[in-house]
């Protein structure tokens, strides 16, 4: 709803009224057309941004009740899956390229 109301801002601003323009070089001794725009468009955008993060939250909890759970539960499913740590996933992909390497290489000794 901000951004609708935002860009009537903006588009009225673009349209140039001189009664706005006159109130502000009276209140303000100069025109700040240009700053409140940049501050309309980051507001729009910070508000994106926000509908953004709103509207994931929405389709997972769509996601959650389509399923027959709550969050409460989809959280108490989650703790349950054991995970491996960053370090041991690492540790075992270079055991892994070790070990491909010696493949390739007694390949190699077969070969010749």
């Amino acid at each position: 709803m901000h951004n609708i109301t935002n860009a009537f801002v903006i588009i009225d601003i673009y349209k140039g009224h001189e009664e706005l323009e006159n109130n502000m070089e009276y209140y303000y001794a100069k025109d700040l057309s240009n700053e409140f725009k940049i501050a309309l468009f980051v507001m729009c955008g910070l508000n994106l941004l926000a509908l953004m993060f709103l509207l994931n939250l929405i389709v997972f909890h769509i996601e959650l009740k389509y399923k027959g759970l709550t969050t409460y539960e989809f959280l108490k499913l989650k703790e349950n899956i054991p995970k491996e740590s960053k370090i041991v996933v690492k540790v075992n992909q270079e055991l892994r390229d070790e070990m491909m390497k010696e493949q390739n290489q007694c390949v190699e000794l077969k070969k010749e």
